[in-house]
């Protein structure tokens, strides 16, 4: 008995929400757009557009060299990181990716910030790419040779200091040094 109220209700519910689509769909009206004819929004402005030449990146990279100015390494997997600080506040930064499978050196990122008026970019396929991985490479070249120059020094002292300590050892070999020269 409680089925057939439940399933009645169910109809009656159903045929009320079908009414109600109904008188709804009859009471909208669809109001015809009209076209407009906008003006298009202009092409934003890029680093190139402004200096096609790219005079200033060039001027920057030859006084990183010129000044000597500091810098920084980040190495990652497959990535690296490298920062140029000049003393007048201009930071030059680039992301390198190297390809593991052959081995290939592309820009990521690069771009030239000051810290009042704002930064450069340069998009990653662009022509002077190239020379930025280029420049940027000789940097990370010299970073990880400082790097190994003081791994050499560390491994040397550390040497010297174990064989200092080896007194028996020492002895031994001098003792056949006086022994062998006789």
């Amino acid at each position: 008995m409680i089925l057939y109220i439940s399933i009645g209700l169910l109809i009656i519910g159903q045929i009320y929400l079908y009414l109600l689509f109904i008188k709804t769909k009859k009471g909208l009206k669809v109001k015809k757009l009209t076209k407009y004819s906008l003006k298009p929004v202009p092409k934003k402005v890029e680093y190139s557009d402004v200096e096609p030449e790219m005079n200033t990146i060039y001027s920057v990279l030859e006084t990183i060299k010129i000044e000597e100015w500091d810098f920084n390494v980040k190495r990652g997997f497959n990535l690296y990181d490298v920062e140029f600080i000049s003393n007048s506040g201009i930071i030059m930064s680039c992301s390198l990716r190297i390809d593991g499978d052959d081995g290939t050196l592309s820009l990521i990122r690069f771009n030239i910030r000051d810290d009042k008026f704002g930064s450069i970019h340069v998009d990653n396929d662009s022509y002077i790419s190239n020379d930025i991985l280029s420049f940027t490479w000789d940097y990370i070249v010299s970073y990880h040779e400082s790097i190994n120059k003081e791994t050499m020094g560390r491994y040397l002292s550390t040497i010297n200091n174990i064989n200092s300590k080896l007194k028996t050892l020492s002895r031994s070999n001098r003792l056949k040094e006086i022994l062998d020269g006789e």
